[in-house]
Parts: structure tokens; C-alpha cells; sequence
């Protein structure tokens, strides 16, 4: 291939990528328009037997991501939430500490983000559940889990907890 054809691939590709970019919308933009920007910050909750779980959604590469990252005692969890523009949805990849990966598509309905998550068991058993995040107040928000059986939620959660938002630490100058 001559350095001149080289040149036009290039730039071809150059042009279709900038044109994919240019028409894609960002996930920061559905999740304005889906009024969910209260879920983004850090939450924290103790269960009743004193197991302390911290939940964080921050923003990443341009709002085109959100990290995730779920701190349970000596388990911990870090995903990426990103708006896949094909399939026109938001999904989820998320690591475990013990090396175990989900999946989640993400929705909202009525003012709550739904994950739906296919779980995994220590005997390798998968079910189906749907994480129901909800805004409780400014500083509290409420998680809920609900099963899934033949495809449709469980109208009754099977784990509920109310998570409080955690203070920004002022920077020491």
C-alpha cells in the first residue's frame, strides 16, 4: 500500500469515527433525561449486624461512563456504566473481588434506575434480580432488591436497605 492510499484509510477512518461521536449520545445525557443525577456520589449504610457498605457513582471519560464501586467489609465490586448507542441501552461490567464478573442493563421507570443482573451463587448457581434504586430525600436513597421469576420482577423486595449520602471531605490547602 502506497503512503497516499495509507493516508486516505486513515482519514477515512478518522471521518467515521468523528461522525459515530458526533451522533452518540452520552450517558450523562440519558441519565439527565431520565432525571437519575441524584444517584451519582458516594452512599453510605450499615446493616443491622454492623456490616458497614459504601456504594460510589462518579463520573468518567467525559460522561460517556460512570465507575462504580461497591465496598462490602473484605468484598468489594468495581463496574463501568456506559451507554451502549447500538443496542440503545445502558449497561453495565462489573468485577468482584473474587474475580467473579456481572452484567447489568440498566432502566428507569417512574423516577427509580433499575439493574437487572443475572447473580451467581458460590455453587455456581445464577438467578436473575432486579436492583431498584430509589430517591428517598437529597441525602437518603433506598436499594432495593426484588427477584425475577419467568422474566417478570417480584412485586415485593427481598432485601431493602436506606443508604445516606456521604459529605464531600474538604481538600486540606
Amino acid at each position: 500500500m502506497t503512503r497516499g492510499t495509507k493516508s486516505l484509510v486513515v482519514l477515512a477512518l478518522l471521518v467515521g469515527f468523528g461522525s459515530v461521536a458526533v451522533a452518540q449520545e452520552t450517558l450523562k445525557e440519558v441519565v439527565e433525561q431520565e432525571g437519575l443525577g441524584w444517584l451519582m456520589g458516594q452512599w453510605k449504610t450499615t446493616t443491622d449486624e454492623g456490616q458497614e457498605i459504601v456504594l460510589t457513582y462518579r463520573w468518567a471519560v467525559n460522561g460517556h461512563a460512570i465507575i462504580s464501586l461497591l465496598k462490602m467489609g473484605e468484598r468489594s465490586s468495581q463496574g463501568l456504566i456506559y451507554f451502549d448507542a447500538e443496542a440503545q441501552e445502558v449497561k453495565q461490567f462489573a468485577i468482584d473481588s473474587q474475580g467473579k464478573a456481572t452484567k447489568s442493563t440498566w432502566a428507569s421507570e417512574y423516577g427509580k434506575a433499575k439493574a437487572t443482573t443475572r447473580m451467581t451463587n458460590e455453587n455456581g448457581e445464577s438467578r436473575d434480580v432486579v436492583i431498584v434504586y430509589s430517591k428517598v430525600s437529597r441525602t437518603t436513597i433506598n436499594v432495593a432488591v426484588h427477584g425475577v421469576e419467568y422474566g417478570v420482577m417480584s412485586d415485593n423486595a427481598a432485601f431493602e436497605i436506606d443508604f445516606n449520602k456521604v459529605k464531600r471531605q474538604k481538600k486540606a490547602k
